[in-house]
């Protein structure tokens, strides 16, 4: 009844119904926070910034009833800097796909925007985050920490333990060098970060927030907490 032209759906939880999706004369599109068929899903941003990906994007699709595997209209790929976390790359997405869409539309409506299936050979999933994905596991490479860390800034958060107390972890940086200390221990802690040993180089973690406290530089952590070197975090 409404005649409708467009629909446009940005961060929408749910599948739409077929029936609903052909109503529109130019039918409905969708605007997804990676370059698909990569990442397809509920986290696009933060699995690009975790999997240490240099580059994503925003693609304008043709929704189907299927999660994310309609047809694609127009990609617009964005770089990642070692700097970006998950918060800074949905500011840059969302600035990036609102250009996008309206150069979409515009398309769209001449008739100029013929869409292009999806190679699903190509495709990969982005799934929900949960809690338990930030539990580092120091073993690991710094520089699979150091992705971890910032696709999970600021949700959920990357963490660890020294005893009972729980630390989470932001602002990391890489710091290559011959581990000889346990993965897990800290190195030192002075105004420049916190120096931690890991499975292969060294992270200096900048930011940090103790149980019960904001997220604050390490060095204004340090005016009233101890972090010794040689304790190591679980």
């Amino acid at each position: 009844a409404l005649h409708l032209d467009l629909i446009v759906v940005a961060a929408y939880g749910k599948i739409l119904p077929g029936s609903l999706l052909r109503l529109p004369r130019l039918g409905a599109v969708n605007i997804h926070g990676s370059l698909l068929p990569k990442y397809r899903g509920a986290a696009p941003i933060q699995w690009a910034v975790i999997n240490c990906e240099q580059e994503t994007g925003v693609t304008i699709m043709q929704m189907d009833e299927g999660m994310d595997t309609g047809d694609i209209l127009l990609p617009v790929a964005v770089p990642i800097s070692e700097e970006d976390t998950a918060g800074t790359m949905f500011v840059k997405l969302a600035e990036a796909g609102g250009r996008a869409l309206m150069g979409a539309i515009a398309r769209l409506k001449e008739g100029t925007l013929p869409p292009q299936k999806q190679d699903d050979r190509l495709a990969t999933e982005a799934p929900m985050l949960a809690k338990e994905m930030g539990h580092l596991d120091w073993a690991q490479e710094a520089r699979r920490l150091h992705c971890l860390i910032r696709g999970l800034d600021p949700w959920p958060s990357a963490y660890g333990f020294l005893g009972k107390h729980r630390f989470r972890f932001f602002s990391p940086r890489v710091i290559a060098g011959q581990v000889t200390e346990p993965p897990g221990t800290i190195c030192r802690a002075d105004r420049d970060g916190l120096l931690v040993a890991t499975g292969r180089d060294y992270l200096l973690v900048r930011e940090i927030q103790a149980e019960g406290k904001k997220r604050m530089d390490v060095q204004s952590l340090l005016c009233g907490m101890r972090l010794p070197a040689g304790e190591r975090f679980s």
